[in-house]
């Protein structure tokens, strides 16, 4: 069903009439062509005959712009998972840590802290 999200309204029947036998579209949401800029999302739920089975297929990269979403929500642990690997993390933000306890315990050395 997942490549299914990515046909358009006319086929995504005939699509579910050939694979899926009796699978009804329940819900469908498209990204909107006047699109301000928030929303990219499509995604569609598919209910079994006895709509017992729901399904959601959502709809993954295939445009430039779906791209660039991706690198955004990915960067981030991309770059952890190689610091990791080349093992900079301790060297680079080890003293960095240090400098910070250090500094943080001595300014507030007078000061009762909470711990939760």
């Amino acid at each position: 069903l997942s490549a299914v999200a990515y046909e358009d309204d006319d086929s995504i029947h005939h699509a579910l009439t050939h694979f899926f036998p009796g699978w009804t579209v329940n819900y469908t949401h498209r990204n909107p062509k006047e699109n301000s800029g928030r929303d990219w999302t499509t995604f569609h739920e598919f209910v079994d005959p006895e709509e017992t089975t729901s399904i959601i297929a959502i709809r993954g990269t295939s445009s430039k712009l779906d791209i660039l979403n991706d690198i955004s929500i990915w960067l981030p642990a991309v770059l952890i998972q190689i610091f990791d690997q080349v093992s900079i993390w301790p060297t680079v933000f080890g003293p960095v840590l240090d400098a910070v306890t250090f500094w943080t315990k001595l300014l507030l050395q007078d000061q009762s802290i909470e711990t939760f």
